[in-house]
Order: structure tokens, then sequence, then C-alpha cells
């Protein structure tokens, strides 16, 4: 099918790893977006150096035509849609779920799910925050109910009428350096699974430290290429995310990105909070042609196993959760 010329998606080559200049290796080529039906195939490259790994588009889309890549997308509404529950599959899944937290309880799942819901700020007392990449302006309506004086940077704008309209809270339309506040301003900025779509990582951390006050936190969530589930579902990985996904990191790259902005504390975790979300995710992308109800039954059964499994893994082998964090300290 030939796509119209205004909904193509123009790139450009980008052979080099962004962190090191080495050129990259061929990972995976002619990748379809998967999830909301964006044009084009795309392929990944991986730097071949150990100590780096980054993941990327190549080419990558170029900055005037990456809206074209969220016609679609779940921030210009509330959440990821959901497909209408089968009342036999809910009664089947209760005692199963029921189980499930149990076990999550267990290995102490369930409170950095808490932690995480809310990027891990629950330590820290309400000030003035930045959410950059706030999308539909959930987590920022979330914050705001616990205290928090939110606002929101966002460059689609669709995303951010819909968090004006419906959360009611401020959002500046347009790049991180356009936002009108003065320097040193925040006491936190949060960046949830966004910098993985921005063309200048190192330079929207570098934005992000000028903005906050001494002492104040930077907390970044992002897809993790080091852990369990793109080791099990390789191309199938639901967070490639072609063309959206421009940049794919782990603890390991994040902390090169933070060098490389001048950053100078920090530390890096990972989490398994979203493994079955990934699991479910990434096999119906491998298997899209099987939607009957007792096939979406074993692949929530399959996801919650993976999910049990990694987050046990995750306790020994501390970089293999599904997301790896990063909080700054100015």
């Amino acid at each position: 099918m030939t796509v119209p010329t205004d909904l193509e998606i123009r790139a450009a080559p980008c052979p080099e790893c962004y962190l090191c200049g080495t050129k990259g290796e061929l990972l995976y080529s002619g990748l379809r977006d998967r999830l909301f039906g964006a044009p084009g195939r795309w392929d990944l490259k991986r730097c071949p150096v150990f100590d780096c790994g980054l993941i990327w588009l190549d080419p990558m889309p170029i900055e005037e035509d990456i809206s074209k890549a969220y016609q679609a997308y779940y921030t210009h509404q509330n959440g990821y849609p959901r497909r209408r529950e089968n009342v036999l599959r809910n009664l089947f899944r209760s005692p199963l779920s029921a189980a499930y937290e149990l076990l999550l309880h267990a290995i102490a799942v369930r409170s950095e799910r808490k932690r995480l819901a809310i990027l891990g700020l629950n330590n820290m007392p309400p000030g003035k925050l930045l959410e950059v990449g706030c999308g539909n302006g959930r987590l920022l309506a979330l914050l705001g109910n616990l205290g928090w004086q939110v606002e929101g940077q966002e460059l689609d704008p669709e995303a951010a009428a819909f968090a004006r309209t419906t959360y009611h809270v401020k959002v500046h339309v347009g790049p991180l350096n356009s936002v009108p506040v003065v320097e040193g301003s925040f006491d936190a900025i949060v960046m949830n699974h966004v910098i993985e779509h921005v063309h200048e990582p190192i330079s929207v951390l570098s934005a992000c430290h000028r903005l906050l006050k001494p002492e104040g936190k930077l907390l970044v969530v992002t897809p993790n290429t080091a852990g369990e589930g793109y080791r099990r579902f390789g191309s199938s990985w639901v967070h490639l995310d072609p063309p959206r996904h421009l940049h794919l990191f782990s603890c390991q790259t994040l902390r090169r990105i933070a060098q490389k902005a001048g950053l100078k504390r920090y530390e890096t975790w990972t989490t398994t909070v979203s493994s079955r979300f990934t699991a479910q995710a990434s096999l119906n992308i491998r298997h899209p042609e099987r939607k009957v109800p007792a096939i979406r039954i074993g692949r929530y059964i399959a996801a919650v196993i993976f999910h049990l499994w990694a987050a046990s893994l995750c306790l020994w082998r501390k970089d293999s959760g599904e997301e790896c964090i990063i909080r700054v300290t100015k």
C-alpha cells in the first residue's frame, strides 16, 4: 500500500552511536509500528562497544515529521485503550489475580508499584513540580492531588489540550527550552517514558538540571534494554515501539548520558512493576492473529508467570528489571 505523501515520515541516516560515535551494528530491520499504525519500515542499530550498548533507529525520523507517529497515540485519551472484558474470563481471572497479587506482595513488588506510581516522590515534601512530556496529564493530576504545585510540558498540542480540559492542569506546549520559567524554579522534575522519544536526550537532561532548585530531584523512567523482557521477547518486545522510540537505554547508557550532560549526583536502579504488561503486550505483537478468548486467557497466565519470574530474578540480578530509573540530585 502506498502511503500518502502528507502522512509519510521522513527520516535521516543515523549510522553512529549518539553516545560514543561508534558505527552501529544492525539489530533488526524492516520493523513496523505494531501499536498505533504509523507508516514506514524501521531499522534498529546497536552500539557494539561493550560498556555502551545504546540502541537507536537508523534512519531516524526527522524532528519536523515525528508528530506524524503520534496521530493515534494513547496520550490523546485517558490511558491505553482497553478491550471489553468477557464475563467468564473475568471470573476465571479473579482467583488467579488474587494469588498473583499476594505473591507480588511477598516479593515487595506491590510496594514498589505504589512508589513508582508517583515516581519515587513519596519521601519528598510537596513543592513545585514539572513533568516533561506530560502526555494526557494523568500523572500531573495524581501528583496535584497529593499537594504538588504541578506544571507540564508537552510537544503534542492534542495531548496537551486533553490534559487541560480533562484534568485542569497547566501545560506548556512546545520544546522544553521554550517553557517560560526562571532557571532554578522546580523542586522536582519527572520524565516518565519520555527520554526514549527525544532526539537530543543529553540536551534535555541538561535543561532539566538547570530548571531545578539546589537539592532538587530529577527522576527519569525508561524501558530497560538490559532487562529480562527484552531478552525474552527480542524483536517482539513492546518497548521497541518504532518509530516513536528513537533511543533505547539501560542503566549503563543512562549513566553515560548523565555524565555527558554534566550531572554529578545520580543513582540508577531497575524495577519489574510493568513486567506483566510488557509480557502480555509483547505476546500480542508476536502472535497478532490469535485473538480468541482461550488464547487471551493463556497469554494472561503466561504474562503473570513471566512477571513473577522476572521479579524473583531481579532480587539478585539488579539490572534485569523491565524499566530503568535514574534519580539526579542537583
